[in-house]
C-alpha cells in the first residue's frame, strides 16, 4: 500500500477478506486503490480534452475556408470533415461509444435555408437562433433567426474575434466520451447532406454540445478536489494505522520479553533443584564408597584414596576415551575439538555451536594453543547442564548460541504479515501464561505431595529405626545377662576366672561359621555357591537364597581384587546378618526396602524342596501309624488295666509291713539272676503305680519294665 501498486492491491484484497484481516486496512487499501484509478482517468481525460481542442480547431478552420469556397464545394469539405472526424473519434474510443443521442438532435430541420448574406453565420452561437430559450432549435425558429441576422434586426452582431480553444480543464472520462459519441453520429448522418444551411445548422448544434458538455464537466470535475482530499485522508488513516501497529507490535514484545524472562527463572529454579538432587544423589554414592573402604580398612586391607576419585570420576570415563582417541601430545586443536565434543556430547551440540565454543575458549584463555583434558571436561559438562552454561563457555548470549543449534531445533523465518505476528504472539503470549499457570500448579501440588510423602517415609523409617534399635538392644541385653549368669556361677564354684573366657563367649558364634566355611571352602576360599550354601547354613532364618546372591555381588563391587571370598569377610557378613536388615544391606549395596523385598521371595528350587519335604514327612507319618499293629494297641491296653487292679489290691493291705519285709528280703538275699531283678523291679514300681495311678495311666512304663 506505501508503493501504491494498484494491480497488487487488486490482486491482494480479495486474500485479505478471506484471510480475515481488519476491514479498517482493507478499506484504506480501497481507498487508495480509488484514489490511483482516479488519477488514472484524469489522466485519460487530460488525453480526450485535447483531442477535443484539436478538433474544434479543426472544426474552426474548415469553417474559414468554407466561408470562403463555392456552394458546390460545401459536400465535399463536409465530407472530409465527418471522415477524419470519424477516424479520431474511432481511434481514441474504440468500442466505447455509448448508445445515447439527444432527442434535441433527432428534431433538428432539415431544409435548405437561404443562401448567407454578407453577415456569415459562423459568427453566431447556439443562443443566437434558440430564440424562445427552451434548448430546441426547429426550422421555423432557424429561418426566423436567419431572417433576423441577414436583415440586421433584433440581433446584436457578435464580435469577431479569433476562436480560441477552449480551456484545458480536467473533466471525467464518461463526459467527454458522451460528447464525441453525439457528435460522431450527428457528422454520420450528414455525411450525403451538402446543404449550406444544414452544414451551417449542424456547426451550430456541435458547438452548442461542445460548450454545454464542457460546463458540466467543470461541474463534475471539481470532484477531483474531493478525491485528492480523500486520498490524502486514506494516507493519513495508513500511517495511523501503521503507527498503530507499530505500538502494539511494541507492546506485545515487551510483554513477550516479561514472559520469556519468567519462564527463564522457572527453568533456572528447575535446574537448582535438578542439581540439588543430583548432588544428594552424589553425597549418598560418596558415604556408600567410604562405608566400604572403612571396611575394607577394618579388614585389614590396603586404603586407597584413588577408590574415591574413581567413584566421583565415573562420568568422566567416556570423555576421557573420546580425548585420548583424537588428541595430540599437546592436547586438542580445533577439528579434533570439535570431532570430540560432537562425540561425546552426541545430541546437544552442534558443529556450529562447537566452533563458537572453541572460540570463547581462545578468548578466555591466556595462553591459547591446543586444549588439555580439565578444559575439555568442563565444556562437556556444560554442553550437557544446558544451553545457559554452554553459552556462558561460548561468551554469546543464550538466543546467539540457541539459533546457531542443529537445523531441526531453528525455528523457521516465514515472511507473515504484521497483523499476522502480532496474533501469533497474542497467541504465544497467552499459551506461555497457560503453560506457566499449569507448571506453578502442578509444581505447587507435586511439593505438597513430596513433602507430605516425605514426612510419611521419614515417620515410618524413624519408627523402624527405633523398634530395630530396641530389639537390638534387647538382644544384647539378654546375651550380656546369659554371660555373665554363665561367668557368676563359674565364680561360685570356685573355678579360675579367665578374661578369656569372656573372648571366647563372645567368639563362640564364630566357631560354627567357621565350621561351615571350612566344610565348603576350597583352598583359595569360597566361591559364589559355596558362599551361597555357607551362609544359608550359618544364617538359616535370617538369610534367602536370592539375598546372598546379592551379598556374594555386592562382595564383589566391594573388593578390589574380588575372586574367592576369605573367612574374616565370611564372618563380617554373617555377624551383620545377625545384627539386622539394616547392616546386611550396606553389605548387599542396596537400599533397606530392597533387601527386605528380596527377602521375602523364595526361589522356584527352594519352594519345590520344601514341598517335597513336607509332603514326604506327611507319607513316612503316614506308614509308621500304619505299621503300628492291633496287638501291641490290645497289649499296651491289657498292661495298663493289669497295672490298675494291682495297685487298687496293694492298697487294701498294709504296706508299710510289706515294704519292710521286702526290704529285709533284698538285704539278706543273695545275688539273684537277671530274671528274678527284672521281676522285683517292675513289682516295686507296680507298687508305686498303685500310689499314683495317674502316673501310669498318662505316662508309658521305662524301658526295663516293658514286657
Amino acid at each position: 500500500m506505501e508503493d501504491h501498486d494498484v494491480f497488487a492491491i487488486r490482486r491482494l484484497i480479495p486474500a485479505a477478506i478471506n484471510l480475515g484481516l481488519p476491514p479498517e486496512e482493507i478499506q484504506a487499501a480501497q481507498r487508495i486503490m480509488s484514489w490511483e484509478v482516479k488519477q488514472s482517468m484524469q489522466e485519460d481525460v487530460e488525453e480526450v480534452r485535447n483531442s477535443v481542442a484539436a478538433l474544434a480547431q479543426s472544426i474552426s478552420n474548415l469553417e474559414v475556408r468554407a466561408s470562403k469556397k463555392s456552394k458546390t464545394d460545401s459536400g465535399a469539405v463536409t465530407s472530409r470533415l465527418g471522415a477524419e472526424l470519424e477516424k479520431r473519434v474511432l481511434q481514441k474510443l474504440d468500442a466505447k461509444l455509448v448508445q445515447i443521442v439527444e432527442g434535441a438532435l433527432a428534431r433538428i430541420p432539415a431544409a435548405k435555408p437561404d443562401k448567407p448574406q454578407a453577415n456569415p453565420l459562423e459568427a453566431y452561437t447556439f443562443e443566437h437562433f434558440d430564440l424562445n430559450g427552451d434548448g430546441i432549435i426547429t426550422r421555423e425558429e432557424f429561418n426566423e433567426a436567419r431572417r433576423r441576422i441577414l436583415t440586421g434586426q433584433g440581433l446584436k452582431a457578435p464580435s469577431k474575434t479569433a476562436t480560441v480553444p477552449p480551456a484545458r480543464e480536467k473533466v471525467p472520462r464518461g463526459i467527454m466520451i458522451h460528447l464525441y459519441s453525439q457528435a460522431a453520429r450527428r457528422l454520420q448522418e450528414m455525411k450525403k447532406e451538402h446543404s449550406d444551411a444544414d452544414l451551417q445548422a449542424s456547426r451550430l448544434v456541435i458547438k452548442h454540445c461542445v460548450k454545454k458538455g464542457l460546463q458540466q464537466a467543470l461541474l463534475m470535475g471539481a470532484s477531483a478536489h474531493d478525491a485528492l482530499a480523500e486520498a490524502q485522508a486514506d494516507i493519513a488513516a495508513i500511517r495511523a494505522s501503521k503507527k498503530r501497529v507499530d505500538d502494539a507490535t511494541k507492546k506485545a514484545e515487551e510483554r513477550l520479553d516479561a514472559a520469556s524472562t519468567k519462564v527463564q527463572a522457572v527453568a533456572r529454579g528447575r535446574q537448582v533443584r535438578q542439581k540439588k538432587d543430583l548432588l544428594e544423589k552424589s553425597a549418598v554414592t560418596l558415604q556408600r564408597a567410604l562405608r566400604r573402604l572403612r571396611q575394607q580398612w577394618h579388614q585389614s586391607k590396603k586404603f586407597d584414596f584413588a577408590a574415591v576419585v574413581r567413584a566421583v570420576k565415573g562420568q568422566r570415563r567416556e570423555w576421557a576415551m573420546e580425548y585420548q582417541r583424537v588428541a595430540s601430545d599437546a592436547g586438542l586443536d580445533k577439528p579434533a575439538f570439535v570431532e570430540a565434543l560432537g562425540r561425546a556430547c552426541t545430541d546437544r551440540v552442534s558443529s556450529l555451536q562447537a566452533e563458537k565454543l572453541w572460540e570463547g575458549y581462545l578468548q578466555q584463555s591466556r595462553e591459547g594453543g591446543p586444549m588439555v583434558m580439565t578444559t575439555f571436561w568442563a565444556i562437556c559438562e556444560a554442553v550437557l547442564q544446558g544451553d545457559v552454561q554452554a553459552a556462558e563457555f561460548a561468551d554469546m548470549t543464550l538466543e546467539e548460541y540457541v539459533s546457531c543449534g542443529p537445523s531441526d531445533m531453528q525455528v523457521p523465518c516465514m515472511g507473515a504479515s504484521v497483523p499476522d505476528a502480532l496474533a501469533e504472539a497474542q497467541a504465544d503470549i497467552a499459551a506461555i501464561r497457560a503453560s506457566k499457570k499449569r507448571v506453578d500448579d502442578a509444581t505447587k501440588k507435586a511439593e505438597e505431595r513430596l513433602d507430605a510423602a516425605s514426612t510419611k517415609v521419614q515417620a515410618v523409617a524413624r519408627g523402624r529405626q527405633v523398634r530395630q534399635k530396641k530389639d537390638l538392644l534387647e538382644k544384647s541385653a539378654v546375651t550380656l545377662q546369659r554371660a555373665l549368669r554363665r561367668l557368676r556361677q563359674q565364680w561360685h564354684q570356685s573355678k579360675k576366672f579367665d578374661f578369656a573366657a569372656v573372648v571366647r563367649a563372645v567368639k563362640g558364634q564364630r566357631r560354627e561359621w567357621a565350621m561351615e566355611y571350612q566344610r565348603v571352602a576350597s583352598d583359595a576360599g569360597l566361591d559364589k555357591p559355596a558362599f551361597v550354601e555357607a551362609l544359608g547354613r550359618a544364617c538359616t532364618d535370617r538369610v534367602s537364597s536370592l539375598q546372598a546372591d546379592k551379598l556374594w555381588d555386592g562382595y564383589l563391587q566391594q573388593s578390589e581384587h574380588g575372586g574367592s571370598m576369605v573367612l574374616a569377610t565370611f564372618w563380617a557378613i554373617c555377624e551383620a546378618v545377625q545384627q539386622g536388615d539394616v547392616s546386611a544391606s550396606e553389605f548387599a549395596d542396596l537400599t533397606l526396602e530392597e533387601y527386605v523385598s528380596l527377602g521375602h521371595r523364595v526361589s522356584r528350587t527352594d519352594a519345590e524342596l520344601q514341598a517335597a519335604q513336607k509332603i514326604q514327612a506327611a507319607l513316612l507319618g503316614r506308614q509308621f501309624r500304619l505299621q503300628v499293629s492291633r496287638t501291641d494297641a490290645e497289649l499296651q491296653a491289657a498292661q495298663k488295666i493289669q497295672a490298675a487292679l494291682l495297685g487298687r489290691q496293694c492298697r487294701l493291705q498294709d504296706w508299710s509291713q510289706a515294704d519292710m519285709a521286702s526290704e529285709q528280703t533284698l538285704v539278706a538275699a543273695p545275688v539273684q539272676t537277671p530274671e528274678q531283678a527284672a521281676a522285683k523291679i517292675q513289682a516295686a514300681y507296680l507298687g508305686r503305680a498303685s500310689r499314683n495311678p495317674t502316673e501310669i495311666l498318662e505316662g508309658p512304663a521305662p524301658a526295663h519294665i516293658r514286657p
